[in-house]
C-alpha cells in the first residue's frame, strides 16, 4: 500500500530511513501543508517564507523556525546547535 503526505507514515518512514528518532528530524519546506504534516507527525519543522508575508497556513500555526532564505535557514540552524 502506497501512502503520501501528510499521512504520519510518510515522515516516520523518512525518519527511519535517517535511523533517527522522528523528533530529531527537521523538515525544511516553502509549503506550509508539509511543514504541518511534519510537525503532527512529531517531527521539526521550518518554514521558508519566500514570500516574506508571514501568511501561514489557518490550519495550524507557523513552526518555531521561519526563515526567509536557505542563508538564514544556515544561521538559524547554527544558532539552534549552539
Amino acid at each position: 500500500m502506497r501512502v503520501y503526505k501528510p499521512s504520519p507514515r510518510v515522515y516516520l518512514h523518512a525518519a527511519e530511513r535517517l535511523r533517527r528518532p522522528v523528533e530529531t528530524v527537521r523538515l525544511v519546506s516553502a509549503n506550509p501543508f508539509d511543514v504541518i504534516g511534519a510537525e503532527a507527525a512529531g517531527m521539526r519543522g521550518a518554514w521558508i517564507d519566500r514570500s516574506g508575508n508571514g501568511l501561514f497556513d489557518t490550519l495550524a500555526e507557523p513552526p518555531r523556525m521561519v526563515v526567509r532564505t536557505l542563508v538564514e535557514l544556515a544561521d538559524e540552524l547554527d544558532r539552534a546547535a549552539a
